[in-house]
């Protein structure tokens, strides 16, 4: 029969407490001792699948919805920064038949997760879907694209919330004090550029004021 399983791992989260065997491996990082506990538990259903002969045909995708900042910026966890550390995730698409592993170069967000199953599956996405399937073929409007991410945890603070558009090579977060980061540059958003390149800021906080209308 067909169907379609969902999976979320909440293991990787504070307070880490990863099964003794896994600390044990990863005595000075209990999150890395719970990244490898859900790595290992991702291998079960592998291996289930291949048990019941369901692997080579199952389209298999794995992401998460956010990372840790683990220190960097000042914040231990998740949930109030908007930084790479916690938005970029990883997207890995296991696609049936397909041998041959291959990175999609440009940007993509998991707004895309959707539009790609639907190609992959000869489905028609929906016109109010925002993504575009990882398998079309690049564009001129690729280099142009911005992925828009939020967070409004700090309005429980009476502070601001952080609205920003990652491209592929800049970062503008939008707030009472607004930072623009050039991503090859410094991938540690370590140099807040918004006063040295005000037309670049402004032409980004452009973009996110439209994302917003849409």
């Amino acid at each position: 029969e067909r169907f379609f399983l969902f999976l979320h791992y909440y293991d990787p989260h504070a307070t880490y407490m990863a099964p003794k065997k896994f600390g044990a491996k990863f005595p000075h990082s209990k999150y890395a001792a719970e990244i490898a506990y859900t790595d290992h538990c991702i291998g079960q259903v592998i291996s289930g699948l291949k048990k019941l002969d369901l692997y080579d045909s199952t389209l298999i995708i794995l992401t998460s919805d956010h990372g840790e900042m683990l220190g960097e910026h000042k914040e231990t966890t998740h949930g109030y920064f908007v930084y790479q550390s916690v938005v970029h995730v990883p997207l890995i698409v296991r696609v049936p038949g397909e041998k041959q592993p291959r990175r999609v170069e440009k940007l993509v967000g998991l707004v895309d997760i959707a539009p790609t199953v639907c190609d992959l599956l000869s489905i028609e996405p929906p016109q109010e879907m925002k993504g575009r399937s990882v398998l079309a073929k690049p564009s001129a409007n690729d280099t142009e694209r911005a992925i828009y991410c939020e967070s409004v945890y700090p309005t429980l603070y009476n502070a601001s919330p952080l609205l920003a558009v990652v491209t592929p090579e800049w970062k503008y977060i939008h707030t009472t004090r607004p930072e623009l980061y050039d991503l090859n540059n410094d991938p540690a958003e370590s140099n807040n550029l918004v006063a040295d390149k005000p037309q670049q800021a402004s032409r980004l906080k452009d973009r996110l004021a439209g994302i917003l209308r849409d």
